[in-house]
């Protein structure tokens, strides 16, 4: 089984993720794309170098995707069904800090309320 991934929606259906990446540079876009395809296509079991737990959360944990001069961090969690990785913010990196400054917070916050209620706030990705 390889794994699969949703991102998380608001409780007025937006989902997020595509929100955040269609805001981003078509390049980047691609990038980001590309790097999510190239995990779907991985085992479950297999967590490659391009996962990254936080440090400041045991819960939370990024994605390493290079842009064109960003370093992208779409932050999510693996839960919330067998092989899948949840999605709840994306964020950018520069010298080693995430801006937004709250990212983490919010992706915990955002995992809470998936615990909470996943149908309402989980979407296919």
């Amino acid at each position: 089984m390889n794994w699969s991934f949703k991102a998380f929606k608001t409780g007025s259906g937006r989902n997020i993720m595509d929100e955040w990446v269609e805001g981003l540079p078509e390049d980047d876009q691609a990038a980001i794309e590309a790097r999510i395809t190239l995990l779907k296509a991985t085992k479950v079991g297999i967590i490659t170098h391009y996962f990254d737990k936080r440090k400041d959360s045991d819960k939370i944990f990024e994605i390493r995707i290079k842009g064109n001069k960003v370093q992208y961090r779409p932050l999510g969690c693996f839960g919330f069904g067998q092989g899948v990785f949840t999605l709840l913010m994306g964020a950018t990196e520069r010298d080693r800090k995430l801006a937004p400054k709250t990212a983490t917070k919010t992706a915990e916050i955002r995992r809470q309320l998936v615990l909470q209620n996943p149908e309402r706030y989980l979407d296919e990705y």
